[in-house]
């Protein structure tokens, strides 16, 4: 496991963020996440599923080069839906 220095900042408290494990906890994994040492993120996981998460804000974050891609196709959506509703705000806002 990484130590704490080496672990990503949260870009939005600059808390340091936390590894978020996909798959079945087995019971040694769960006790890891009541200490905080990792997230559990759930049974499936995806090619653009968070990989590190920040528990006191709750923010998620991707890779760095997959982030990119998820916030350029966030910003497309929110364009064209701002577009097609006339220059208002859309439901990704």
């Amino acid at each position: 496991m990484k130590k704490k220095a080496d672990m990503p900042r949260c870009p939005d408290c600059d808390g340091a963020m936390t590894r978020i494990a996909y798959g079945m906890p087995a019971p040694p994994l769960r006790e890891a996440a009541e200490r905080g040492e990792v997230i559990l993120g759930g049974c499936v996981a995806g090619d653009f599923s968070p990989k590190w998460g920040c528990i006191p804000c709750g923010t998620l974050r991707a890779e760095k080069e997959k982030q990119k891609i998820m916030e350029q196709v966030i910003d497309r959506l929110r364009k064209s839906r701002a577009e097609a509703e006339g220059g208002g705000a859309g439901i990704l806002d």
